[in-house]
């Protein structure tokens, strides 16, 4: 039997002292960078209504929002806030071999969940707070494991499970895309049914990013990084704001995971499209004074469009709790929480 999370966790999955042994040398690179950059900032395009909707269009949009998905066509950043918790999915659901946010089983795992959404309701009221499934598909796997592009499709029903637990709980449900070598486009088009459900968003994990450097996952003598073009990203922004520009779905929400300077080499020329909202996440590991300047580079100078904070409580040194999350300047439109499988270690997560 595969075990994935093991792998992931040992290996392959944000691995703290590779990370920390190369974050000097990348911050340096990233404030040189940013030195002989533009200091232009990209704004949010302008939505302009269109003219003759009438009373078709009014009645139309008055449907969804008091229809049973209106839970879902209410939902908006900024005005929301998203609470996302990361699973690298099993192939066998939640169990003792299986740990989701350290939970065993789902009675426990909805308890956390809302438990750590609930605190975060308290402290900002201004900002509802919507929790999402973060679930890996496809998955990383080891060079030349799961032939053609090292990574490995989740089970169907497992994912078709949470996407209904999500809808049942009224919560997003995100698909955390870890590419490998296979290209974006041909994973998006496997991924375009469920994307018409109204509350089923991207994540785009560009550490597992591996299409231009072919395949160096983890070879003898390799140090490659994960990497994702403004020409990879385009390309889905369009797709998804066509689908929305349809009406048959709210806007759509796409996260854009960055952890070192280059992981979104020309993120100057992302394009913003009506009917898609951008999040960048600061998504590295380990002493938390570097992550806080990260943070301070790519979701405050480097800023898309909107900035999230990703926190890893058994392996941040120290975790910050949910109050300093929101202290963060900006404050994070999104935050996300991924924990091992022994959640005993230390609670997760913590405030």
């Amino acid at each position: 039997m595969r075990n994935t999370r093991n792998m992931r966790t040992s290996g392959h999955r944000k691995n703290a002292s590779m990370r920390l042994a190369r974050r000097v040398s990348s911050f340096v690179l990233i404030m040189a960078t940013l030195a002989l950059a533009s200091c232009s900032t990209i704004n949010p395009p302008v939505v302009v209504p269109h003219e003759g909707q009438g009373a078709f269009g009014a009645l139309s949009n008055a449907a969804k929002l008091n229809g049973p998905d209106g839970w879902a066509w209410r939902i908006s950043v900024p005005h929301n806030r998203l609470l996302l918790y990361y699973w690298i999915t099993g192939d066998f659901g939640v169990g003792p071999g299986s740990a989701y946010m350290g939970a065993t089983n789902e009675t426990d795992l909805m308890t956390k969940i809302q438990t750590t959404s609930a605190l975060y309701q308290q402290l900002d009221p201004a900002h509802p707070v919507v929790s999402a499934f973060d679930l890996t598909d496809p998955t990383i796997e080891p060079k030349d494991s799961y032939p053609p592009y090292d990574n490995h499709w989740a089970d169907l029903s497992v994912i078709q499970h949470f996407i209904t637990l999500s809808q049942q709980q009224h919560m997003l449900f995100f698909f955390d895309v870890n590419f490998s070598r296979e290209p974006v486009e041909m994973i998006l088009d496997r991924l375009w049914p469920y994307l018409q459900e109204p509350n089923v968003e991207l994540a785009l994990d560009n550490e597992y990013g591996y299409q231009w450097d072919n395949g160096c996952i983890s070879a003898p003598g390799c140090d490659s990084e994960g990497r994702l073009y403004a020409k990879d990203i385009n390309p889905v922004i369009d797709k998804l704001a066509a689908l929305v520009a349809t009406g048959k779905v709210p806007p759509k929400i796409l996260v854009l995971y960055q952890w070192y300077g280059t992981a979104l080499y020309d993120s100057q020329n992302i394009r913003l499209r009506p009917g898609v909202s951008v999040i960048t996440c600061m998504d590295s590991v380990g002493d938390t004074s570097a992550k806080i300047a990260e943070y301070n580079v790519f979701d405050n100078l480097q800023q898309v469009q909107y900035p999230a904070y990703k926190s890893f409580p058994q392996n941040d040194t120290p975790p910050l709790t949910a109050s300093q999350i929101l202290a963060l300047q900006p404050p994070p439109v999104m935050v996300a929480y991924q924990c091992g499988e022994d959640a005993s270690v230390v609670p997760c997560p913590t405030d």
